[in-house]
């Protein structure tokens, strides 16, 4: 209700109780005056709030007083009591508006609160509707794109099969055969990607079907681990297969054989050269349990769960040493849920990852078994064990062309990319190669190359880390770094372009693109190195014919460099002055006044300072000489060194001293020539003062000599 209308009609209940309590005042309420009163400010209250409550307990008030409390009809109170129910009634009255008001204040809070909410969980709603819709859209995406790439990649692998059964020839040489392989493996692998994509699809839309089979799960598994025999071999694995002869299951054949190849296949890849790998079957009871176990690094604890994720890597994505979609162990362990068992992951004794499942030996009541039990795809199965083969490491150099020709090292861990690499890079330059992060920092720190082509996505070190260290040695930090991708974002750029990269190329790119960035680095390398060689000839060349002496100093004393100059005003060849600091060939009583200037300089008072001072040379002798010192700082505000200019000043000083002694006997004579000049003047004043005492004319004129008197000070 409207609260205007309410609060009209909070202000009646007083009057009405006040009617009421009149005609049944005499016969039934008498002497209570306000037992009506009190439920018509609790009403008033309800309808009105606390406006309600007020103003009904000042017109009930006022009601009582006048008509209800002696004497009647008259604002008189002849006992306190009545003044004191009078104020106790408006006191209750303005309680019941505030209790009302408040509660009327929550009720609205709470009808907000209950809007609130149903907005939100339709919302909520309307996104579940939408998560669902997207879900379904995602499934039917990857399940359509898997069906579309399955085709052409069916008419690119089939091709390159046939081209392989062709013998080697004039018209198919090895290297069309090296390449045409290449090409199989990385179509087959793709399609191994599609397929788990494919999978991983039907699974989450729940369209995955069980074909129930009888199944020889003993022979099954080891003929499945037969498969990685000789990459075990070649890599000093011991690898074991424990099954009893015979053990029969009802189960998927196709999802088993997957199940198998992926287990084993992540052992391979994780187990080092000269580990362990274990197989075990067996029975417990109406279960079949199969065990995958290795002593590579394992599982930690907190990833345990989440490694059966999809698309869930426990390494770094930067960093990781193998690649995948990361979908190979999820699709385990949903395989094996959908035949009702379970998949975990644990430590293995001594170490290692082992991987139990727990499989049904019987289908489910009511299923439908087949006589023959499906294959896995035979593209699968050859392209697992192509991704594990033993590929021969490229060699550290190749010398293929010219040995003066720039030599660019190649760090990429997929062996095709990096020999594909090298041999685009080869017939122009020299190449190394290098499989991961730490192996390309320790050939750049070795063969100091001209260019560095790396992935960002490496094991052990990733791409743009060894960028990092690298630009830290002195030696490589002009080195140009370009950076392979298969990620193309602003993010990534500014990170790569943070870390001392060059330049980057996203993946695939064009092997023209490649040798055009690679050529346009390696030039302008030259010219840089070109301006510098010239600069730095220059700069000898001023450095040696200077007319003064010049040297660099560092802050502790030594000299870093010496010129010809230098070298003759001391008397030291270059080799001896380098074993020296400035400290040793500086006279003693000149050596506090110049370690003073040199405290000062490195305190930040003064940027430059000039002196005279006096070396030592060679031979006992010294030579005064005029220094002037300013000092280069490093980037991060530390001393590098000193720039000292020596200019040799001896001849002005000897100039000095004899003009210095010229003027003292000059100064002696000129006294002695005075002296003289008085001592006449005083003997003729003495001979004219006896003339005058005789009265005799004075003989000898002294006006000549009063000026001379005069001036003297």
């Amino acid at each position: 209700m409207n609260p205007r209308p309410r609060l009209v009609l909070a202000l009646l209940p007083p009057f009405v109780a006040a009617g009421v309590q009149w005609l049944l005042w005499d016969a039934y309420i008498k002497p209570y005056a306000w037992v009506l009163f009190f439920p018509a400010a609790f009403f008033s209250a309800w309808l009105g709030g606390l406006q309600g409550g007020l103003a009904s307990g000042a017109i009930g008030a006022l009601l009582a007083w006048y008509v209800f409390i002696p004497p009647q009809f008259s604002f008189e109170l002849k006992e306190a009591a009545s003044g004191a129910s009078i104020v106790l009634f408006v006191i209750m009255g303005a309680l019941f508006g505030w209790v009302f008001e408040r509660l009327a204040q929550a009720q609205r809070r709470s009808d907000e609160a209950l809007k609130a909410t149903a907005a939100a969980n339709d919302k909520i709603s309307r996104l579940y509707q939408k998560t669902l819709e997207l879900d379904e859209f995602k499934s039917r995406f990857f399940a359509n794109l898997s069906h579309e790439l399955r085709t052409p990649l069916t008419l690119i692998m089939a091709p390159l099969e046939n081209r392989l059964r062709r013998p080697t020839g004039a018209d198919f040489s090895a290297q069309e055969r090296k390449e045409t392989e290449m090409m199989l493996r990385n179509a087959r692998l793709l399609y191994r990607h599609v397929s788990d994509l494919l999978d991983a699809a039907k699974l989450e839309a729940g369209g995955m079907r069980v074909d129930y089979a009888r199944v020889e799960f003993a022979e099954q598994a080891r003929s499945i681990a037969a498969h990685f025999d000789s990459i075990a071999r070649e890599r000093g694995i011991a690898y074991r297969v424990a099954a009893p002869p015979t053990l029969p299951i009802e189960a998927d054949g196709e999802k088993l054989q997957r199940i198998l190849l992926n287990l084993l296949s992540n052992a391979l890849k994780f187990t080092p050269d000269g580990g362990a790998i274990e197989l075990r079957l067996a029975t417990d009871g109406d279960v079949a349990l199969l065990e995958v176990q290795d002593n590579g690094p394992g599982v930690p604890a907190n990833m345990r769960e989440a490694v059966f994720e999809r698309f869930r890597q426990v390494e770094d994505a930067a960093s990781r040493r193998h690649g995948g979609t990361g979908l190979g162990l999820a699709i385990v362990k949903e395989f094996a849920e959908l035949h009702g068992g379970t998949a975990r992951v644990s430590e293995a004794p001594g170490g290692g990852a082992l991987f139990a499942l727990r499989l049904p030996l019987k289908a489910p009541a009511g299923a439908i078994l087949r006589d023959t039990a499906s294959r896995i795809d035979p593209v699968v199965g050859w392209q697992v064990v192509d991704e594990l083969a033993a590929t021969a490491t490229p060699p550290a150099t190749d010398s293929a062309a010219s040995h003066d020709a720039p030599l660019v090292l190649v760090v990429e861990d997929n062996a095709d990319m990096n020999a594909f690499i090298a041999d685009a890079l080869r017939p122009r330059y020299r190449v190394a190669s290098a499989r991961d992060g730490r192996a390309g920092l320790e050939q750049a720190l070795a063969l100091a190359p001209d260019l560095i082509l790396a992935d960002v996505m490496m094991p052990v070190v990733s791409g743009d880390a060894m960028a990092l260290e690298l630009r830290k040695n002195p030696g490589l930090a002009g080195v140009p770094i370009v950076m392979l991708t298969a990620k193309a974002d602003d993010a990534l750029r500014v990170k790569l372009l943070q870390s001392g990269v060059q330049d980057y190329l996203n993946k695939p790119f064009a092997v023209d693109e490649l040798l055009a960035r690679v050529g346009s680095l390696l030039a302008e390398r030259r010219r840089t190195g070109e301006q510098l060689r010239q600069s730095e000839a220059r700069f000898a060349a001023t450095f040696e014919q200077a007319a003064v002496g010049i040297a660099l100093v560092t802050p502790d004393g030594r000299w870093l460099k010496v010129n010809r100059k230098l070298c003759e005003i001391v008397g030291y060849t270059p080799d001896e002055l380098l074993t020296r600091t400035f400290q040793d060939i500086t006279h003693p009583d000149d050596l506090e006044a110049d370690l003073g200037q040199v405290r000062r300089m490195l305190a930040h008072e003064i940027g430059s300072y000039a002196m005279e001072k006096r070396y030592i040379r060679s031979d006992g002798g010294l030579v005064w000489i005029k220094l002037t010192v300013a000092l280069v700082w490093q980037p991060d505000g530390a001393p590098d060194f000193f720039i000292s200019v020596i200019e040799d000043i001896s001849a002005r000083k000897a100039t000095e001293a004899a003009l210095k002694d010229r003027n003292a006997e000059l100064e002696r004579f000129d006294k002695a020539a005075v002296g003289r000049e008085l001592e006449m003047i005083r003997l003729k004043r003495q001979v004219n003062q006896l003339a005058q005492e005789l009265g005799r004319a004075a003989p000898h004129d002294l006006s000549f000599a009063e000026p001379a008197r005069e001036e003297k000070p």
